[in-house]
């Protein structure tokens, strides 16, 4: 009897990583080859209708951009992208960034941790009724939520979404990687 639970352990304990490698390797397909175009996006009410790359790594650290800032900006994220958005933006993990966010917090910094979302219609009204708020969406989630929410895409660097050059359209410019040193310096 003996063999036979030590035989069905090894089976289910192959199943269970085979799986979890299988899922792995799809996390990692989706993050390095099929990564959705992204869009920074605000309430329609938010003063930001254009920021740089620079404001927004400070932003997206919870740092102030303008020396009068008084209130923080909530930060949004959108789960199901976050990893492509960070590497995209600092070229670090989603899990670098929660780290570094746990430092601030446990260091008594004053900050405003981000919300995190799965669902884009909570993430949508989270950000409508916290109009000092940013968050980032796939194109096409944006493109449908617009219709049903306020709020706005904001333009990157002089660029919209819609434009070619657009610093989160998958295609464009740098990746992460290449701008990993930059991002740690700012």
């Amino acid at each position: 009897m003996q063999w036979f639970f030590n035989s069905m352990k090894t089976k289910i304990s192959a199943i269970f990583r085979s799986s979890l490698l299988g899922v792995l390797f799809l996390m990692g397909l989706h993050v390095q080859n099929g990564q959705a175009q992204l869009v920074i996006v605000v309430p329609q009410s938010s003063p930001y209708d254009s920021l740089t790359v620079t404001q927004l790594r400070h932003i997206f650290k919870g740092e102030p951009i303008d020396g009068a800032q008084q209130q923080p900006i909530q930060i949004i994220e959108f789960k199901p992208e976050s990893e492509a958005f960070y590497q995209r933006l600092y070229g670090l993990s989603r899990y670098s960034i929660a780290k570094y966010w746990l430092r601030l917090i446990f260091s008594g910094e004053r900050v405003t941790p981000p919300k995190s979302f799965s669902d884009p219609d909570k993430a949508c009204r989270y950000l409508c009724k916290n109009g000092h708020a940013i968050s980032f969406l796939p194109v096409e989630l944006y493109q449908k939520l617009q219709k049903s929410h306020p709020i706005k895409a904001v333009a990157i660097d002089g660029l919209t979404y819609r434009d070619d050059g657009y610093y989160f359209n998958h295609q464009s410019g740098k990746r992460g990687d290449e701008i990993q040193g930059k991002a740690a310096s700012q």
